[in-house]
């Protein structure tokens, strides 16, 4: 053993000897040395231990992480496509109105003449002006002359007995509007609507409407019979019912 490599268990004084009892009193003696040698290894196999320890709480607290990251990831993931399928979602919506929303003004507009946007011709219902050839009348200033041919849809199911329908479109002046109505009321065979719009079938199959606010008036030539004088002005978007 090295110096002081003993030391007293009863009073704790150390020996620098060889002794095998304390010559200060007598009582045993015990090794220093070599308790703290193998104290300095426990130390250091605890040391060790711990490290270990450390590394494998590291390693879990790594893997942890990792697995967070990871969920929070695929959570982050998930909600980005949640909200990209609800946009999506939101847009083909407002894509879907907007389309319904066009269809029912193009229906309203081929439904319900204008009126008032220039020439009698560009005041007719979409239908009846794709249908109609018109020229405007000599001599007069506002009044123009149509044909729809005979192979016309408008015409189909001998409306017109297989000829070409002629008609005259004009914009009436407000002053006249109404001495025009009274003339047709007074003559009409039957009056189907009277109100904002005027339409009626006259003596001889022939159709009248004329839009009470714009001033448009449409008269047809003969057709077939009262029915057939109804089903153009329903084709032609100028009866709605």
């Amino acid at each position: 053993m090295s110096e002081l490599s003993s030391i007293c268990e009863y009073c704790l004084r150390p020996s620098d000897g060889v002794q095998s009892c304390c010559a200060h009193c007598g009582a045993p003696l015990r090794a220093i040395a070599s308790r703290l040698e193998s104290g300095v290894h426990a130390s250091a196999e605890l040391a060790r231990e711990a490290e270990k320890s450390a590394m494998r709480m590291g390693g879990v607290a790594a893997a942890v992480g990792a697995a967070g990251v990871a969920t929070a990831s695929r959570a982050l993931a998930s909600r980005g496509r949640t909200m990209l399928g609800q946009l999506l979602a939101v847009v083909i919506g407002l894509a879907a109105i907007l389309v319904a929303v066009v269809v029912v003004l193009r229906s309203c507009a081929a439904a319900v003449p204008i009126g008032g946007l220039g020439t009698p011709f560009e005041s007719l219902p979409a239908t009846l002006r794709f249908a109609a050839d018109c020229r405007s009348v000599d001599g007069e200033q506002s009044a123009q002359r149509c044909v729809i041919p005979a192979d016309s849809m408008l015409l189909s199911g001998s409306v017109s007995g297989g000829r070409d329908l002629m008609l005259t479109v004009d914009i009436v002046p407000a002053s006249k509007v109404s001495s025009e109505l009274t003339r047709w009321r007074s003559t009409a065979t039957s009056v189907l609507t009277d109100g904002d719009a005027f339409v009626a079938i006259g003596p001889s199959n022939d159709a009248w409407y004329a839009d009470v606010r714009s001033g448009l008036s449409v008269e047809t030539g003969p057709m077939v019979n009262a029915a057939a004088a109804r089903t153009f002005l329903m084709r032609a978007g100028l009866l709605t019912h």
